[in-house]
């Protein structure tokens, strides 16, 4: 039997542990995701119209927190969001988000997926960091932008933090550097995230 390798594990044991036909298994490639992956020239132009529009929003966004928050203002992660947000359902071709906004202050930004709540979300803080990961949807290409700011003065273990992951996407951008019409997103594990480790674990020795 042939198997992709996103087969649930529960899956797999049902197939190979049945007492009266246990089936032996090979795994095979993620076929229709490295297809997924090859853009054809439409696709290309597509997305590239599609995130300059959502770059554009992206920019207005990010003036807007500079201005708020060097006037002293208190923008919950709620808040930051929903700007986010309107700025994007105002661009030409928007049909949404591409997921939730992951609007994070702090520790919040450790947690997979957070987004925050209206009734219920922290006060963005001038002495941490703030990560914002968010993207629109359009008619003619998917976005996601992932971006961390700092409001304030970073401290020397903050900027060596930052320092460190940036590195890490740096060196994972050169080593796997893809050809012009391979679009790398959808493959499921970023390839920088080893050399991101790598980055950190040598602080940490």
């Amino acid at each position: 039997m042939i198997i992709f390798p996103q087969t649930p594990f529960v899956i797999l044991l049902m197939l190979t542990h049945d007492s009266d036909w246990p089936l032996c298994y090979s795994l095979a490639p993620p076929i229709i995701e490295e297809m997924k992956c090859i853009k054809n020239e439409v696709e290309i132009q597509g997305l590239k119209r599609a995130h300059r529009r959502d770059g554009a929003c992206y920019v207005q966004f990010l003036a807007w927190m500079d201005e708020k928050m060097s006037k002293g203002f208190e923008i919950t992660e709620w808040e930051a969001a929903w700007r986010l947000t309107e700025f994007r359902r105002k661009a030409k071709n928007n049909m949404g988000l591409a997921y939730e906004t992951i609007s994070a202050s702090g520790s919040n930004a450790t947690i997979l997926h957070y987004h925050p709540l209206k009734s219920d979300s922290y006060i963005i803080n001038k002495d941490i960091p703030y990560l914002n990961d968010s993207g629109g949807q359009y008619r003619d290409g998917t976005c996601n932008t992932t971006r961390t700011m700092h409001y304030g003065r970073p401290t020397l273990e903050q900027s060596e933090a930052y320092t460190r992951v940036l590195q890490g996407h740096v060196g994972g951008f050169k080593k796997n550097s893809p050809c012009e019409r391979v679009f790398i997103p959808c493959i499921r594990r970023s390839p920088s995230t080893p050399l991101s480790s790598q980055r950190a674990r040598q602080v940490s020795n």
